[in-house]
């Protein structure tokens, strides 16, 4: 198995005759659950700009306090780079205009391989039956199962047989 990762590039280039920063990132996921998401969801959106208009309050990595000025900016305008399943697995590169664009890609990207990371898992549960036992609920029963078996095992019975008649005394 492939060890999960995103690799990020950061370079100067001369474009149009002026030296820009580039920021190249791409995806390394299992084989296997990237076929799969390839093959069926590679348009799956992992970073929308629209989702992130309000900011990043949701959980998950964070931005430091300058860089989520920036974001809020960097989210807001129309130049703002969509990522996909497809994009970020296959490498995706972004020209910015300063280095808090390339920051700002930086951390959406990051954001984007969490959801990725969380895409791949999903795909071990494909062609196999799961239950939901319902929140907060041990999700192993099996392991409950035996762990309460053992206990059974382990206690004397808390009611004793005794007496002529065979009744229970439970004094």
């Amino acid at each position: 198995m492939t060890t999960q990762q995103l690799t990020i590039s950061k370079t100067m280039r001369m474009v149009h005759g002026k030296l820009r920063p580039i920021i190249e990132v791409q995806a390394q996921i299992d084989p296997k659950a990237k076929a799969f998401l390839l093959e069926h969801f590679a348009g799956d959106t992992l970073f929308k700009r629209a989702a992130y208009a309000n900011g990043f309050a949701d959980g998950g990595l964070a931005a430091s306090p300058p860089l989520s000025r920036m974001l809020s900016n960097f989210v807001k305008n129309d130049a703002c780079p969509e990522i996909t399943v497809k994009t970020l697995t296959a490498g995706q590169k972004y020209e910015g205009a300063s280095l808090w664009d390339i920051l700002c890609f930086e951390f959406i990207a990051k954001r984007s391989f969490d959801a990725l990371c969380e895409l791949a898992a999903s795909t071990a549960s494909f062609d196999a039956s799961s239950s939901y036992l319902g929140f907060g609920v041990a999700s192993d029963l099996a392991a409950f199962t035996a762990d309460t078996a053992l206990e059974m095992a382990a206690a004397p019975a808390s009611v004793a047989v005794s007496g002529i008649e065979r009744m229970a005394d439970a004094a």
